[in-house]
């Protein structure tokens, strides 16, 4: 199994105040390589051919240079930008960023490549070690929606679809027919295959006689089903 490679600074010992001491005791060493500095010397060839055999790549997106003397450079961001556009985007390497400057988590869809995600660090840290746990155990299955929404990531991600589609007929009567807009079609179509029942959702849209009070409860029947399954 390929590994992953986590850069980050740790300057002030962020990783144990994050509560990921697992970092320091070596319990990921067999999938999980840890950079905490790189000297802009070090970074030769021999280290970027390291790097270029990683299934992933998590970089702090401040990852600071360092000079011969191990001190930081004012404003150096060599390393971080090579490892990121000659390194992981070039050979389609799935890259994670992580910085505490970045607000909500930015995925990118799934035929872009490489598949890229932009989180916030505390956040990155927090489900961390469940992402890990998948990794290993479905022998290097990358799944970042973990890093996103833990290791209950369907459900989270079923709770904001259903919130969606139940907004979007939040000010309709119930014996109004559902007229539906293409994102609502999207977000109806993730939500039936997230429930494992993709086959259904085309014949739904057809439905010219759906009403909302109809709409709501199978809503409401799809999210249960996938409660079920988590």
């Amino acid at each position: 199994m390929k590994k992953i490679y986590l850069i980050d600074d740790n300057l002030e010992g962020q990783q144990q105040r994050y509560g990921c001491t697992f970092l320091l005791d070596g319990t990921y060493n067999t999938i999980l390589e840890c950079i905490y500095s790189v000297r802009l010397p070090d970074f030769d060839k021999a280290f970027r051919d390291q790097l270029k055999n990683a299934s992933l790549i998590l970089i702090h997106d401040t990852f600071k240079d360092r000079n011969a003397k191990g001190d930081v450079v004012q404003g150096g961001l060599i390393i971080r930008d090579y490892i990121v556009e000659k390194i992981a985007r070039e050979r389609e390497i799935p890259l994670v960023l992580f910085s505490n400057g970045i607000g909500e988590p930015r995925l990118t869809g799934p035929q872009e490549r490489p598949i890229q995600l932009e989180i916030k660090k505390t956040r990155f840290y927090e489900h961390l070690k469940d992402f890990l746990e998948h990794y290993q155990s479905t022998d290097g299955k990358i799944e970042l929606r973990i890093l996103i929404h833990g290791k209950n990531f369907l459900l989270s991600e079923a709770m904001i679809l259903r919130d969606r589609l139940m907004n979007s007929v939040a000010k309709s009567n119930n014996n109004e027919l559902i007229n539906f807009s293409n994102e609502s079609k999207e977000d109806l179509k993730e939500m039936f295959f997230l429930a494992g029942r993709k086959e259904e959702w085309e014949e739904l849209v057809k439905n010219r006689d759906l009403t909302v009070c109809n709409f709501r409860a199978i809503i409401r029947q799809l999210y249960e089903r996938i409660q079920d399954h988590e």
